[in-house]
C-alpha cells in the first residue's frame, strides 16, 4: 500500500496536506481533498483505522484533553423529566455515562425554559461549544426546532420513529418485541390474547405493534383478532368495559398500568388472566414482559454521534440510519409457565 509520502509525490501536494485531506479535515478545500483522494485511490491506498486510533491516543497522552460538549435536548414540559421518571432516567443516565467514557461532556438544555427565548437556543448551544445533540420525545409541531442550526451539529434522534427523518435515529424494535410477545402467549397455551393499545401509543411505537398484530392474524388465520379498536384512557371503568367486550384470556399492554387496574377489578394474575407488559423496568421482577433496553439505546446513540464527528459529517444526513434495538425478556410472575419454548425466542 502506498505511503503518505508517495501519494504526496504523485499528487504534487505536501505530505501534511495529503494527510489532512485523507482524514477529511475541513481546513483543506474540498476540491483539493477530492484530487488527493482520487490519486490515493488510483494508487490503492486504504486508511488504517487502528493507526488513526493510536495517533489520537498518542496526541492526547500526557495531557488532559478537554471533553467534547454534547447536549441533551429536553423538549418535554417538565424540566426534571429525564431525572425523575424511571424509564426516562434509564435513557439519560446511561447516555451521560457513555458520553463521559467516550471523552464527551453531556449537559441538558430545556427548550421550554421561560427565561430562554427560542430565538436564543442556537446561540446558547454554540456558546457551549456544542458538537453533538441527542433529541428524544416529543418533537412534533414544536416551533423551537426551527431556531436551531441543525447542520452545525452531529444529531441523533432517540426513541422517536418519525420526527425529523433527516437524522440518524435509535429506538426499540417494537415489531420484533410484539412478535416475541405473541409467541410467548401461544407457547403458554393462551387461546385469546388481546392487545390494549391507544392511538398515541401506536404512534410512538412507529406502528410496530399494529403491524405485527396484523401480520400475525394474516399468517395465522386461526388466531382470534389480536388488536381491538384503539383503547381509551386507562381508567378502571374503561378497563372493565374493554374486558367485558373482548373477553381475553391474556392481555398484552404497553406497560403495567392496565394490569394494576385489572387487579383493582379483582382479577388474579396469572390465575385468572395472563398479563404481559411490553415495557418493564430493568429491576422489576413482578411483571412479565420486556425491557426495551433503554441503556443500550443511549449507548448506541452516543457512539453514533462519535462516528459522525470522527467522519466530520454533522448536520442532516443524505442516507440516515435507523437503528432498532430488540427487547430483553423478563419472566416475571404474571404469566403461567410455558408449555413449549417459543420458536424464535432469543433471550
Amino acid at each position: 500500500m502506498p505511503t503518505i509520502k508517495e501519494i504526496a509525490e504523485r499528487s504534487g501536494f505536501s505530505p501534511s496536506t495529503v494527510s489532512y485531506a485523507l482524514r477529511d479535515n475541513p481546513r483543506i478545500p474540498e476540491e483539493t481533498r477530492d484530487k488527493i483522494k482520487a490519486v490515493a485511490q488510483e494508487m490503492g491506498y486504504q486508511r488504517d483505522a487502528h493507526l488513526g486510533q493510536l495517533m489520537a491516543y498518542l496526541k492526547g497522552r500526557g495531557r488532559k484533553a478537554s471533553a467534547c460538549p454534547l447536549v441533551w435536548i429536553n423538549s418535554t414540559t417538565d424540566p426534571h423529566h429525564w431525572h425523575k421518571t424511571p424509564w426516562a432516567k434509564e435513557f439519560y443516565e446511561s447516555a451521560s455515562q457513555r458520553a463521559e467514557s467516550q471523552g464527551f461532556a453531556l449537559s441538558e438544555l430545556w427548550v421550554h425554559d421561560p427565561k430562554i427565548p427560542h430565538s436564543r437556543l442556537d446561540d446558547i448551544l454554540k456558546a457551549r461549544g456544542t458538537r453533538g445533540l441527542i433529541l428524544s420525545t416529543p418533537l412534533q409541531g414544536e416551533d423551537w426546532a426551527q431556531w436551531i442550526d441543525w447542520n452545525a451539529y452531529a444529531t441523533v434522534i432517540l426513541d422517536d420513529p418519525f420526527a425529523m427523518p433527516q437524522f440518524d435515529r435509535v429506538y426499540a424494535d417494537y415489531a420484533s418485541n410484539m412478535r416475541q410477545a405473541i409467541e410467548q402467549a401461544l407457547a403458554r397455551g393462551y387461546k385469546k390474547p388481546k392487545v390494549w393499545l391507544s392511538e398515541r401509543e401506536d404512534y410512538w411505537t412507529g406502528y410496530g405493534y399494529t403491524y405485527e398484530c396484523l401480520r400475525q392474524n394474516h399468517t395465522r388465520p386461526e388466531l382470534d383478532a389480536l388488536l381491538p379498536p384503539f383503547a381509551g384512557e386507562v381508567t378502571t371503568e374503561n378497563v372493565r368495559r374493554w374486558m367485558d367486550e373482548h373477553q381475553p384470556d391474556m392481555v398484552i399492554a404497553p406497560t403495567a398500568t392496565v394490569g394494576l387496574r385489572l387487579r383493582e377489578l379483582g382479577y388474579r394474575l396469572p390465575q385468572d388472566l395472563g398479563y404481559l407488559a411490553m415495557y418493564v423496568l430493568n429491576e422489576d421482577s413482578e411483571w412479565s414482559g420486556f425491557s426495551q433496553l433503554h441503556t443500550q439505546q443511549s449507548i448506541v446513540a452516543v457512539d453514533r454521534i462519535a462516528v459522525l464527528l470522527q467522519n466530520n459529517t454533522p448536520g442532516r444526513q443524505p442516507h440516515p440510519q435507523k437503528i432498532q434495538i430488540g427487547g430483553e425478556w423478563h419472566e416475571g410472575k404474571t404469566l403461567r409457565p410455558p408449555v413449549y419454548s417459543p420458536v424464535h425466542f432469543k433471550r
